[in-house]
């Protein structure tokens, strides 16, 4: 099972840390010869477009006409304000701690007065960005020019208002069918051609005062969540996508 395996690769206690970067490492050259020999393949995101720098990406998306939050990269105490939140600066990844062998994940989280206090004067570098006041979230899903967005009303329950992964299982977030106007599939589209994506799902946030802003874009999709929710259907597009360009590409070759 894949997730006892990345378990027992980010033990110390089974796996000295040397030996766990070294396995690491191992994983990614095979990953990267399977990219290779399948190189002439027609790809739903390139792997050379998989790990794409948050903040080169919130400036492309800026210079692709979407508005971003007011961001900032602080590593001193002095510079952070309340009003802000904290979140990853690289995609977030699973993680334990404890002897019990506790499991979480990085959320964006709201920069209080008290977590303020608590800071040394100096730390490593943190994202910051100002807390926008939001209508509701929108997950886009983009498939070649088409795209597949789904409302998400987490701003209604006070546990999801900043991150909605901080799921309420018993009271959870409603998804629903979104559709976008023009303008704003035109700014998607022109984004994705800048970042060479073919397929990924782009985070957004529809603000009360009526802006379209661009927090993230994940390139390797997580198209499960949407689909269902908005019977999309993603799984039987995106497997009529591969047909496609496959049917095209033996049709070059004869």
């Amino acid at each position: 099972n894949e997730h006892q395996v990345d378990k027992m690769l980010n033990n110390k206690h089974i796996i000295k840390p040397e030996l766990q970067i070294l396995l690491h490492e191992e994983m990614q050259r095979v990953a990267q010869s399977l990219c290779i020999a399948l190189k002439d393949k027609f790809w739903l995101t390139d792997y050379h477009c998989i790990n794409a720098n948050k903040i080169e990406i919130m400036q492309i998306a800026s210079e692709c006409g979407f508005d971003i939050p007011e961001s900032q990269i602080v590593n001193c105490k002095a510079d952070i304000e309340a009003g802000f939140v904290s979140k990853s600066i690289r995609d977030t990844k699973p993680l334990f701690w404890g002897k019990r062998e506790k499991f979480g994940m990085m959320y964006t989280t709201e920069i209080q007065k008290s977590d303020i206090e608590k800071l040394p004067n100096f730390f490593r570098p943190s994202l910051t960005q100002r807390k926008i006041d939001k209508e509701f979230e929108l997950r886009v899903f983009y498939l070649c020019g088409e795209m597949y967005a789904m409302a998400i009303l987490s701003q209604l329950d006070k546990q999801t208002q900043v991150d909605f992964r901080v799921y309420n299982n018993e009271k959870p977030n409603r998804y629903l069918p979104y559709n976008l106007n023009k303008n704003d599939k035109q700014k998607i589209v022109r984004f994705m051609n800048r970042i060479k994506l073919n397929c990924g799902s782009i985070d957004l946030i529809r603000s009360k005062d009526g802006r379209l802003v661009f927090l993230e874009v994940n390139p390797t999709g997580q198209f499960g969540m949407t689909s269902t929710p908005c019977n999309y259907n993603l799984h039987k597009k995106i497997a009529e996508k591969l047909i496609e360009f496959d049917k095209n590409e033996t049709i070059q070759n004869c």
